[in-house]
């Protein structure tokens, strides 16, 4: 644990200017974290599926790992928050949306659900109340995009995950 403490303390260091403020200071640390939890997860995740054998189901998280590591690079070598907040949140937002419609529906992916709040609690939070309205119509119209295609991704589903990897995810 103070492996991964120091890790992340030397990251923020790094990408934490001299004349940022305090509230930019916390800023940056909190949107850190997001990649840096979920990267390894989604990496983790993703490989599960590759031994599932759901080769677009694992595309998903796996392409988050490394978009989230070429983002944290990126925040690096410019010291730029907002695009690193863009990318998570739009990432963060459709990706589990996509994840969940590789795997059926709601019927068969609705356990990724829980990683789409993050995108409106995060522009709630970060951005003002206008910017943020759009982040939770984006997050509705997905919702209802989804429901309405429901029904022909459970017919097309042909590959389901066995009920202990549902229940692990």
């Amino acid at each position: 644990m103070n492996l991964i403490k120091k890790y992340f303390n030397n990251y923020v260091n790094a990408v934490v200017l001299p004349t940022d403020s305090k509230a930019l200071k916390l800023k940056k640390s909190s949107l850190i974290i997001v990649p840096l939890i979920i990267g390894p997860a989604a990496l983790i995740w993703g490989i599960l599926y590759i031994f599932l054998e759901q080769y677009v189901s694992a595309a998903i998280p796996l392409s988050y790992s490394v978009i989230s590591l070429f983002n944290l690079w990126h925040l690096y070598k410019t010291k730029n928050i907002i695009l690193l907040q863009q990318i998570q949140m739009i990432l963060v937002l459709v990706l589990p949306f996509f994840l969940m419609w590789s795997l059926g529906g709601f019927a068969s992916g609705s356990f990724v659900m829980l990683w789409d709040f993050f995108a409106p609690v995060a522009a709630l939070m970060y951005e003002d109340s206008k910017k943020s309205l759009y982040w939770f119509y984006a997050f509705i119209f997905l919702i209802v995009l989804s429901v309405n295609i429901d029904q022909v991704l459970i017919e097309n589903n042909t590959e389901v995950l066995p009920q202990i990897a549902i229940e692990l995810f």
